[in-house]
């Protein structure tokens, strides 16, 4: 029997099937046959002790420093109360068997240790540790026992065990006499996956599997689908075997590396396909870059979290219960996180995972606008998608997480560029694309208000393409304005009903109108372009170059004698519409960064506000580089002016050499010791820390405590308790109150009412130095430090009320 491509070619649903099922058997195989890798902890010096909470190693708390015993081992005395917390270990597998090796080393005469072993708070069966060391096993079922503290998928595992305070003779112990419960020699956690484990993994592969090879046999040629639709069982392989622990399991991980396979099949040139494999590997970069620089989460995530539990939880969208105050700008984001609430997921990991889904769609519409505005070409975009995916901003709030809107507000940003100059093809109609295009923009108004002057400034270059074409502007208002008014219109009319003021709390509590807030502004951009100097300067210089060149085609306009002006316009060409994605881009970035000037920056790290404008940056340094300085490289351009021979090489030496640079500082923006990694980390550490606290409330206080925090977020969503924001992000007496001074400090952190806070009388206050300063004697009396274990194990301080007997 002959075979040959075309007969393979006629068979594409039998092929389609069998990938399908070699895709899904392999997921299946490898899932039950490698084995997850085994956290073990020797009890070395110093290991593991500054884990974060997105720190994959365990962390330590109530241990003591390392000793070595006379046979060379190492171990470590635990304390009354030991909590090690493996996180999100449970992404590994659904069962967790959990082995400890542990001494009581006492003294003759001394009764042995009495431990109690507790796994995710559920305490197993004490008993009795004899003077040498013995090994203890325990098996936990996460599904049943999720952890009940900051993450489900965490595992921890808490040591309670009587004390000795004399040393032991036979192995040593701290010279300070520490009260000592047992010796611990090593804790080894086993995950083993279950079967719904297995079901997710072949599941993610599947649909993303079919997704691939669907896109990739009705786009390209046959042999380079059957490439595509290897290459991504293999990566799908590659992502599953090499697994870290992270905030969301090993199948989102797959959808991910799914998602980047679908943007490269999608985009990839039909007659080049290679080009397709290099956006792959810029966007499979994207899904896995926080297992090098480390996913993290910001606590104001969490503030949006909070108002996203309430509501799903009948209390409506508000902060504290009873309180209709808008303390947050994501709307649309707050009501996907309380859809994911609602059907009984953690935000932090799904939320996490969907900004990283953004930013590969965000790739992908970079790379597909920026062959837009350079004819065609391949280099040039795959160009720009570099320059973005090394760019520390949009590492740190798109690959890393973050776990706020700044990705996704930024896509939904560009969207509409793509949909409202889109070229035709594809079965879209115009009209079709006007209507997606006023819908995008709603949802982008909905994601962040400044979306409203994105919307006007799309809207507005679109009616003067239409005019200075000839055309009536009022189809184009009438497909795509109309959606977005009709989406908007009621929104904002319930917005402003139910809270009240035409503008979020959180504008009126960070902003004023005072020079301060420019000049704050102005420093705040300055930094941002000091970070992106190149991509700044690119686009200063094209801004520059075609001016001049408009000036000088003005300049050569000759009006014939006799003949007015009118009489000599006729009607206009059509210009090339790449020119109008200019035009619009150039205005979303000015106004923008107008706009943040205006309101004085932001005070967290990255450049967070200039997220949306990093897409357009960089697709106006390349329409620069592609009309003025590629003619000179001898590649491909619509404005190819005179070349002198040396030109080529100098040029091309030039623009090298400041990429290579550029390239460099942006990852070294990146090291793990860097300002930027020292910032997010601790910024982890903070929402790990103030998490902590929000957790004791929860379980040690009555639901009717009232507490005061100058952090809003992860006190509050795991608190679950009514919260007054100190700075005023969600209060509405604060944020309203009117300051002096404002625009001179930290943005977001300089509005204070401490008269105001201690009559609202809350029974515990989270430590803020300095801000019962101006009335500090009343305090003193009416509250008193209070020093508790937290539920993670760090102690935690708070400013208690005082009894009613006491004030």
């Amino acid at each position: 029997m002959r075979f040959s491509l075309a007969s393979l070619t006629n068979k594409r649903p039998a092929i389609l099937a069998l990938f399908l099922v070699l895709g899904t058997t392999l997921s299946v195989l490898i899932s039950i046959t490698v084995q997850p890798p085994i956290s073990r902890n020797e009890m070395p010096g110093g290991s593991y002790q500054s884990g974060g909470i997105f720190n994959p190693r365990p962390t330590l708390y109530g241990l003591l420093d390392p000793q070595v015993a006379p046979d060379g081992a190492t171990y470590r005395w635990s304390t009354a109360h030991t909590t090690i917390t493996f996180p999100y270990e449970a992404h590994l597998g659904q069962y967790a068997d959990v082995a400890l090796r542990i001494a009581s080393a006492r003294r003759s005469g001394q009764s042995p240790a009495t431990v109690t072993v507790s796994l995710n708070g559920i305490p197993y069966p004490a008993f009795t540790v004899p003077d040498a060391f013995e090994e203890y096993r325990f098996r936990l079922d996460t599904r049943k026992s999720p952890n009940p503290y900051l993450d489900p998928a965490h595992i921890q595992l808490d040591i309670e065990s009587t004390t000795v305070v004399s040393p032991s003779v036979s192995l040593p112990a701290p010279a300070d006499n520490s009260d000592l419960g047992v010796a611990v020699d090593w804790i080894e956690l086993r995950p083993e996956r279950g079967t719904r484990d297995v079901l997710l993994v072949a599941g993610a592969w599947s649909a993303g599997l079919l997704l691939v090879l669907l896109i990739a046999l009705s786009r390209l040629r046959f042999p380079w689908a059957m490439v595509y639709c290897v290459g991504a069982i293999s990566t799908f392989a590659l992502v599953t075997l090499t697994y870290t622990v992270r905030p969301f399991p090993p199948a989102y991980e797959a959808c991910l590396a799914g998602l980047a396979w679908i943007v490269a099949a999608w985009l990839a040139p039909a007659k080049r396909p290679a080009w397709g494999l290099v956006l792959l590997a810029l966007c499979l970069w994207v899904v896995l870059a926080g297992r090098l620089l480390t996913d993290w989460q910001m606590d104001d995530a969490y503030i949006s979290y909070r108002y996203a539990w309430n509501l799903t939880h009948g209390a409506g969208l508000v902060y504290n219960p009873g309180e209709a105050v808008e303390g947050y700008t994501n709307f649309l984001w707050t009501l996907i996180a309380a859809l994911f609430i609602g059907a009984g997921f953690h935000p932090g990991g799904v939320m996490l995972s969907l900004v990283i889904a953004f930013s590969v769609g965000l790739v992908g519409l970079t790379y597909y606008l920026g062959r837009r505005l350079s004819g065609n070409g391949y280099i040039w975009p795959l160009l720009a998608v570099g320059l973005l995916v090394i760019d520390p901003s949009f590492i740190t709030y798109g690959a890393r997480g973050s776990g706020i809107e700044a990705v996704p507000f930024a896509f939904l940003t560009l969207l509409p560029v793509v949909l409202l100059w889109w070229r035709g093809n594809g079965g879209i109609t115009p009209t079709g694309c006007l209507v997606a295009s006023g819908i995008v923009l709603a949802l982008a108004s909905m994601t962040r208000p400044e979306g409203i002057a994105v919307a006007v400034i799309l809207f507005g270059v679109k009616a003067w393409q239409e005019k200075s074409e000839k055309r009536s502007v009022w189809p184009m208002l009438t497909a795509g304005a109309l959606p977005y008014l009709l989406i908007m219109v009621p929104y904002q009319l319930w917005r402003i009903t139910f809270y009240g003021y035409l503008f979020p709390n959180t504008f009126y509590a960070k902003t004023d109108a005072s020079a301060s807030f420019l000049a704050r502004g102005w420093a705040y951009t300055w930094e941002f372009v000091a970070d992106h100097w190149l991509v700044v300067g690119i686009c200063a210089t094209g801004a520059v170059l075609g001016l001049a060149s408009m000036l000088r085609r003005a300049r050569q306009v000759e009006i014939p004698p006799g003949d007015s002006i009118q009489e000599t316009r006729g009607k206009p060409a059509a210009e090339d519409r790449s020119l109008w994605i200019v035009r619009a881009l150039a205005l979303l970035v000015s106004f923008y960064s107008s706009y943040i000037i205006v309101v004085g920056g932001d005070h967290f790290p990255a450049g967070r506000f200039f997220v949306p404008l990093l897409s357009p940056l960089i697709l106006l340094a390349l329409f620069t580089l592609y009309k003025w300085v590629g003619p000179l490289l001898g590649l491909p351009s619509h404005a190819i002016p005179h070349q002198r021979p040396w030109m080529r090489p100098v040029m091309g030496l030039v623009i090298g050499v400041a990429i290579a640079a550029y390239g460099w500082t942006a990852l070294w923006l990146q090291d793990s010791q860097g300002p930027l990694a020292r910032r997010t980390n601790r910024d982890t550490n903070f929402v790990n820390l103030w998490g902590s606290a929000g957790l004791w409330l929860r379980d040690h206080t009555p639901v009717d405590t009232l507490g005061a925090s100058p952090v809003a977020g992860a006190i509050a969503f795991y608190g679950q308790r009514n919260i007054v924001d100190m700075l005023g992000i969600t209060d509405e007496h604060i944020g309203h109150k009117q300051i002096e001074t404002m625009g001179s400090g930290l943005a977001g952190h300089e509005k204070e009412d401490p008269l105001y806070v201690l009559d609202r009388q809350p029974d515990y206050i989270l430590p803020y130095p300095d801000y019962f300063t101006p009335i500090q004697e009343r305090f003193d009396s009416e509250y008193m430090t209070t020093t508790v274990r937290g539920p993670l194990g760090p102690d935690i301080i708070w400013w208690q009320r005082r009894p009613t007997g006491e004030r």
